[in-house]
């Protein structure tokens, strides 16, 4: 009777342990093809509009949803935030043009559409924690 009971038992354990993986795998894997989908999507649309575009509502228009939710679904699925994915395009767009020597600051501010080169030079020391121009200089 004991070792019926046993039996019994451990088949309950095993069965509630394959029910709470089952619910883990669930909670820890949220990215179902549709996921993944809009990620691509939204880094694919960043890598072509990041030089006009750096608004979080511009992407999320894109995708065709509310820029609370956009970003709620980006940051569950990238672990970073849209905006800081936009930034971090932006700057290696910035590097990058900056790097060429083809460019001014002023050139690269208004390929990359800010308002003015003063606020390019504000965006791109926060970021970097450098001037544009001193970049240009370790950078040649």
């Amino acid at each position: 009777i004991i070792s019926g009971y046993a039996r019994i038992l451990s088949t309950l354990i095993a069965a509630q342990v394959r029910r709470e993986e089952e619910k883990d795998e669930k909670e820890v894997s949220p990215v179902s093809g549709v996921n993944r989908t809009l990620l691509a999507s939204f880094l694919d649309n960043v890598l072509n509009n990041c030089r006009k575009e750096r608004g979080v509502a511009f992407y999320s228009s894109l995708a065709n949803l509310t820029p609370k939710y956009f970003a709620k679904q980006i940051r569950k699925l990238s672990g970073k935030s849209p905006g800081a994915i936009i930034g971090e395009y932006t700057m290696a767009e910035a590097k990058t043009l900056l790097s060429s020597k083809k460019y001014s600051v002023k050139e690269v501010s208004n390929l990359l559409h800010f308002s003015s080169p003063s606020s390019f030079c504000k965006y791109f020391k926060a970021a970097e924690g450098m001037a544009p121009g001193q970049y240009m200089k370790l950078n040649s």
